[in-house]
């Protein structure tokens, strides 16, 4: 019933939140209360926290919650740019088609008729989801997942795309989590995101140290 009900409000609300929330939050992040999280950050972070925990921790928790995290970042990732290039709904800055222009099929994952669902929504709760179940509290994580969200400006999506964005990333963390809750994670390929120097766009990169 939410997702109809945002569905028929998309560009009033879609209007408030690009000109009222973003709004206030870049003026935060100029006035220097507000930090961005940079999907870079986010998956250099995680990179060198699962690194450090194979070589030195050897933390149980700490080897299901970086390797759950990331697994489902990239379920993310490839759920979301499927989803997107399938429903091609357009983007609400980039077109002026309005939140009801669809099925526009794309190959182009990042291109005008992509905004359905937000990429950003849903791998940024499916790692809140995992940051919840990993401290054994869900709300608390939640909370993290829209912080980190509405840190970051310029999503250029409709409030539904968000939202439902929110339901996907929610579904992929919880999958994982119990997809992997009695599996030894240390002798498993573990796969993050990365970015490339010549290259914009994340990227999935095999890690090799179950090598060593």
């Amino acid at each position: 019933m939410p997702t109809f009900i945002l569905l028929g409000l998309d560009e009033k609300l879609t209007h408030f939140y690009i000109n009222e929330i973003e709004t206030a939050v870049r003026n935060g992040r100029e006035e220097g209360y507000i930090i961005r999280l940079d999907d870079r950050l986010i998956f250099s972070c995680l990179k060198n926290l699962y690194i450090l925990n194979a070589f030195y921790l050897d933390n149980d928790k700490l080897y299901r919650f970086t390797y759950t995290a990331s697994e489902a970042i990239v379920d993310s990732y490839f759920v979301a740019q499927s989803i997107k290039m399938i429903t091609g709904r357009a983007r609400p800055v980039l077109s002026d088609e309005g939140p009801n222009s669809w099925f526009h099929p794309t190959l182009d994952p990042f291109g005008k008729d992509t905004s359905f669902p937000s990429l950003h929504a849903t791998y940024f709760f499916s790692l809140s989801t995992i940051i919840g179940k990993s401290i054994d509290n869900e709300i608390l994580g939640d909370v993290i997942g829209f912080l980190s969200f509405f840190s970051v400006t310029g999503h250029n999506h409709w409030i539904s795309d968000i939202w439902v964005g929110y339901l996907l990333g929610k579904s992929i963390g919880n999958y994982v989590w119990y997809k992997n809750r009695y599996v030894d994670l240390r002798d498993k390929w573990w796969v993050h995101l990365t970015f490339r120097p010549d290259f914009v766009t994340p990227h999935p990169t095999i890690c090799v140290l179950k090598f060593f």
